[in-house]
């Protein structure tokens, strides 16, 4: 089979801004069905380096899903409730400004994650550690609407994919990844393509389609390093290269030696985006 390839650019926060979070189309009239069971949401406090404002942050969410008619709380619930999980990263910008990163992860009854949520916002250096009452209504309102569709969503049974038809993706372990990449980078393109209605398993089989995975890392130039993210398509009963896909971009020195945090959520959507395509290409030859 032909070899096929696709290069991808990626932002990365610690290089610059992070593009604005899809966002739903309206919709006219109530476009919030009533929840499957009632159960409702639990909002669990938001993590950050600034307690008391990841507290604050679930109390303004919970009731920005009230008021969308979605039983929502920071406590209680029952075996039916889903939980609503978010962690805080601020970014320093010039000005006296800083951006606040936001990250949401939903989790059905059985603790699966049933989806996930990326925001930014740009507001005064220090509103957030000050858990300041317009920034924390201004995240809460404007995630709410699309976090209170996704817990109406019912589950999706993926489709097959084109060419392949009894495959399914398997993401193996990263090699080379700085920080907590071999974690976060897995798993949030794992989150991404499930999102695509694309099948994916954790244990391979004879006729899956492998995910391997490559980040190399430069050496630190005038304060900076490129950071290269390569991502090939195999087949596991044959061990062909059926594509890759590339990714790389400049950042600061050692910006990545941590946790990746939302930046792992948006190289992860450019990468299952390419990898989309790329199995659309090679399932037609």
């Amino acid at each position: 089979m032909q070899r096929l390839a696709l290069a991808l650019a990626f932002l990365l926060a610690a290089c610059g801004q992070l593009p604005q979070p899809f966002q739903p189309e309206e919709k006219s009239g109530n476009a919030l069905l009533e929840l499957r069971d009632r159960a409702g949401i639990v909002v669990q406090p938001v993590a950050s380096d600034a307690p008391a404002s990841g507290a604050a942050l679930a109390e303004a969410m919970a009731a920005h899903l009230r008021k969308l008619d979605i039983p929502a709380a920071t406590s209680g619930g029952n075996q039916g409730s889903q939980r609503l999980a978010g962690r805080v990263t601020v970014r320093p910008l010039a000005g006296n400004r800083e951006e606040t990163l936001l990250y949401w992860e939903l989790h059905d009854p059985n603790g699966n994650r049933a989806g996930i949520h990326t925001q930014r916002h740009e507001n005064a250096a220090g509103a957030w550690a000050a858990g300041a009452p317009t920034l924390l209504a201004e995240l809460a309102a404007a995630a709410a609407p699309v976090l209170a569709a996704m817990a109406q969503d019912p589950p999706v049974k993926a489709a097959a994919i084109p060419g392949f038809p009894d495959a399914r993706l398997v993401i193996l372990p990263l090699n080379g990844a700085p920080g907590d990449a071999a974690k976060s980078l897995p798993r949030a393109l794992q989150a991404e393509l499930t999102a695509a209605k694309l099948p994916v398993a954790e244990r391979i089989g004879d006729g899956d389609l492998l995910i391997l995975g490559n980040v190399a890392v430069g050496p630190a130039e005038g304060g900076l390093q490129t950071v290269s993210i390569r991502w090939s398509l195999v087949s596991a009963s044959d061990d062909r290269e059926l594509g890759e896909i590339a990714q790389q971009n400049l950042v600061p020195a050692g910006s990545l030696d941590g946790s990746w945090g939302p930046v792992a959520e948006e190289v992860a959507r450019a990468a299952a985006s390419g990898l989309t395509d790329l199995l659309g290409a090679a399932g037609k030859l």
